[in-house]
């Protein structure tokens, strides 16, 4: 039960910090924030129960799958505290390598007593440990690459409200709301609407929501609005890892700054990124394939940011990968 609730609870984080795509979460409880349940690593983990089951037919050829399992986590915790001991609560090399080595040198024993074991099942660990950490290192290398991409063709924001903003003389009634991935410059959404549409709505939002690296972000600190020109705001939200956003609850919240929005009069677009190979890619071909699946089975934004689905609408761009 706790490798089961682990798997969920890191899974969520994971996807909140920008490691996985996103993915369904469901909350099974009211009052414990925590207590989640994630359908597809679920099915997941039945998957690999019933793979290990198959496969080793028994609890003692486990033995040594699972003495690797334990001993490498041993090793790469010892490393990772090292570095927390540097960088999160500033310890002098002279205050954390002694520590350090002393539980290295533990560790690395109990590992190479282990490793002699890696073809009689230890193997089973490392492959499905290296599959997790190719997954989570394309998803995030991938991300990285789409939202350069996306900047250097975006409009700077200056540059959008004199020639684009304060031009357009058809004003629509209501609010629209545009998700942005960054910042800083205009969404595509926004840049093709008007572009093609030549209306802009008399309110606009330019909403982004990011991820802190740490659990809960105080209620107080949740959003940042600026009022950049009359009528035209940009809105930075914050949530810890641990926290799922719920766009409709953050416009209410919003309302405490001045900006005040008829969710029954709101619009939100939405950019859907198609993806094309490119031969100048940073990522692999392989790579390249197993992210575009990935983005193609990620959860819908919509769903992800609990924005009603009959309020809101989908504007495509198509990426040069």
């Amino acid at each position: 039960q706790a490798v089961i609730t682990g798997a969920f609870s890191l899974s969520q984080q994971a996807a909140q910090l920008g490691f996985l795509p996103r993915m369904a979460v469901k909350h099974t409880s009211a009052r414990e924030i925590g207590q989640i349940y994630v359908p597809f690593v679920n099915w997941a983990l039945l998957i690999g129960t019933l793979y290990l089951v198959l496969e080793f037919r028994s609890s003692s050829r486990l033995a040594a799958a699972y003495g690797i399992a334990v001993t490498a986590t041993m090793f790469i915790t010892t490393s990772l505290t090292f570095i927390v001991m540097r960088r999160k609560w500033d310890w002098t090399l002279i205050q954390a390598l002694p520590l350090t080595l002393l539980f290295l040198t533990i560790d690395l024993a109990f590992l190479g007593a282990n490793s002699i074991k890696v073809m009689d099942g230890g193997w089973f660990p490392l492959v499905l440990a290296g599959v997790v950490f190719t997954l989570m290192f394309t998803w995030k290398k991938g991300r990285r690459i789409l939202a350069q991409r996306l900047f250097d063709r975006a409009s700077t924001q200056d540059e959008f409200i004199e020639n684009v903003f304060k031009k357009i003389d058809i004003r629509v009634p209501g609010t629209a709301v545009f998700m942005s991935a960054t910042p800083r410059g205009i969404p595509a959404a926004l840049s093709h609407n008007t572009e093609h549409n030549h209306v802009i709505h008399e309110k606009v939002i330019v909403l982004t929501i990011a991820t802190e690296e740490i659990p809960h972000v105080p209620y107080k600190d949740r959003a940042v609005v600026e009022e950049v020109v009359p009528g035209f705001f940009r809105v930075l939200a914050r949530y810890g890892f641990m926290e799922s956003p719920h766009v409709p609850q953050l416009l209410k919240h919003c309302e405490q700054f001045g900006l005040k929005v008829d969710l029954d009069q709101t619009t939100f677009f939405l950019g859907r990124e198609t993806l094309i190979a490119s031969n100048r890619t940073e990522l692999p071909k392989w790579q390249e394939k197993i992210f575009a699946f990935m983005a193609q089975n990620a959860q819908r934004a919509t769903d992800y940011f609990k924005i009603p689905s009959d309020r809101a609408i989908e504007i495509g761009t198509v990426v040069d990968m």
